[in-house]
């Protein structure tokens, strides 16, 4: 049996969602004390690169509309976990112990995701059926099997990107990116 078994892993899909934004606020003031001693471009790089990719996804993203096939879900089926996985790079490069949280963080998020991708893949084959079973067939769950066709690539929807409130993640991201660079400045 597969490690990465979707029943084995259901709590953390459970339990994490209800308790991620009090992780995230208990998680800052450590994250201030060490943002610090390690020049600032390398982490904004990867959090720029990976809050991009975010977006284009929930630009091409209808939940229980359509299956998402354009964009950056021509090249992989989860751009957006993908994206998020970026900026945890990233944020974890802009730490003086990078060296430490980057392993830790990579090792924590690949669990919980690819536990919540069993479970949306589930779900989505229950939900659209057949269409979803080719799109896999043609897609990878995470990397590329083909270089999509420049008309399913090149997409973009602001209302999109609106209906999945990415501009939540943004904002978010815009304040912490701030905040390290006001507690380095003047702290």
């Amino acid at each position: 049996m597969f490690w990465f078994n979707a029943d084995r892993w259901r709590w953390v899909h459970v339990a994490f969602p209800k308790v991620r934004f009090l992780i995230v606020l208990l998680g800052l003031v450590p994250y201030l004390y060490f943002a610090d001693g390690v020049p600032l471009w390398p982490g904004l790089a990867f959090v720029a690169a990976g809050e991009l990719l975010q977006l284009w996804a929930a630009a091409n993203l209808f939940k229980n509309e359509s299956l998402a096939q354009r964009g950056p879900y021509a090249w992989g089926r989860n751009p957006m976990y993908s994206g998020r996985f970026l900026v945890g790079v990233g944020l974890a490069l802009m730490l003086r112990i990078w060296w430490l949280m980057l392993p830790i963080f990579a090792v924590i998020y690949i669990v919980y995701v690819h536990a919540r991708v069993l479970r949306e893949e589930e779900r989505l084959l229950e939900y659209l059926g057949e269409p979803y079973t080719e799109y896999c067939s043609r897609v990878g769950r995470w990397f590329p099997r083909r270089l999509p066709r420049l008309s399913e690539f090149v997409s973009w929807s602001w209302d999109g990107v609106a209906r999945n409130r990415q501009w939540h993640v943004t904002l978010a991201l815009v304040v912490v990116v701030l905040l390290v660079v006001a507690r380095r400045q003047w702290l």
